[in-house]
Parts: structure tokens; sequence; C-alpha cells
């Protein structure tokens, strides 16, 4: 053994790491930290934003497809005439042997007001053609009684079972 003294370890004390909430943060710095977390959500939102727009305006494709498939045609326009008391249906025939659907005697195409709900569905006269050729534009003409629609109303296109959604009135 031997006659030297121990030594024993004595621990330093280790500063204490201060806390986020005891950090002092300069007026600029925490100016910085909330632009930064603003930008974030603005970012965020704005992602948010696009996307909704984008699902909706591919839901859109997907439904005028779907109606162009159905009925051969695609709505052009959809315009009020003669002192608002005709509406014109402006169509162009992209399959001559479905579109005759839209003179379909028994079961005629009809606009409805989307606000009102009201249809507009009397034919201003009653014939139509009969031979339809592709890439032709054609009108079908509507009695608007009571001046149910007006410039800037939206309509839903009815042929048969098909329907077209949110096509303004000009």
């Amino acid at each position: 053994m031997s006659d030297a003294p121990s030594a024993e370890l004595i621990a330093e004390p280790t500063p204490a790491t201060p806390h986020a909430s005891e950090t002092t943060r300069s007026p600029r710095q925490r100016v910085a930290a909330l632009a930064v977390l603003a930008a974030a959500f603005l970012g965020l939102a704005g992602w948010i934003t696009v996307s909704t727009m984008e699902a909706r305006a591919e839901a859109a494709a997907r439904q005028v497809t779907a109606f162009e498939d159905v009925t051969g045609i695609r709505v052009v326009r959809v315009v009020l005439t003669a002192g608002g008391g005709i509406v014109e249906l402006h169509y162009q025939v992209l399959d001559p042997d479905k579109a005759v659907d839209v003179h379909d005697d028994e079961h005629p195409p009809a606009l409805i007001d989307e606000k009102t709900g009201a249809i507009v569905a009397v034919p201003f006269h009653d014939h139509a053609f009969r031979e339809l050729h592709t890439a032709v534009t054609y009108r079908q003409l509507f009695m608007n009684g009571g001046g149910i629609l007006h410039r800037g109303s939206t309509v839903k296109v009815v042929v048969g079972d098909a329907i077209i959604e949110r096509i303004e009135v000009g």
C-alpha cells in the first residue's frame, strides 16, 4: 500500500444550460421568427388553395368530357337574345348519331337556373335540325318566360340524362 494520499475526484459544476423560455431574444429576432412562421402558414394556405382549385378544375373537366361523350355535343355558350325573352343554347356537334338527343321531343333539353332551380325548357320554335353534321355549331332556342334567366346567371344544361353545370349566361 502506498502512503500517498488518495486523490478524490471532485467534479466541477457545469454551467446550467438555459431553457428556451429563459433565452433572451432581441425584438428583431422575434420579428424574424414570426415572419418565418407567417411565411410558412401563407405557403401552406396557398398550397391548399391551389390544390383545391386544381381538384375542382379536374372535376369540371371530367364532367364536361362525360357530358360530351354521352350527348355527342359540346356546349359553346348560352346567351340571352330578343331583349332577354329568348335563351339560345349554342352547341357544336361532336357525334351526329348521339347529338340527335338534343332534339328529342319527349325529353327536350332544359336549362336550370342554379340559384333558383327554375327550369327553362319551352322551345321557341317547334322545329329543329334533323340532320346534324360533325363540327357544325347549331342553336336551340328557348322561351325565357318571366325573365327567369339574366346575363350572369349560372345554369345547368340537361340533355337526356346528361348534365353539365356552371354555364354562365351571356
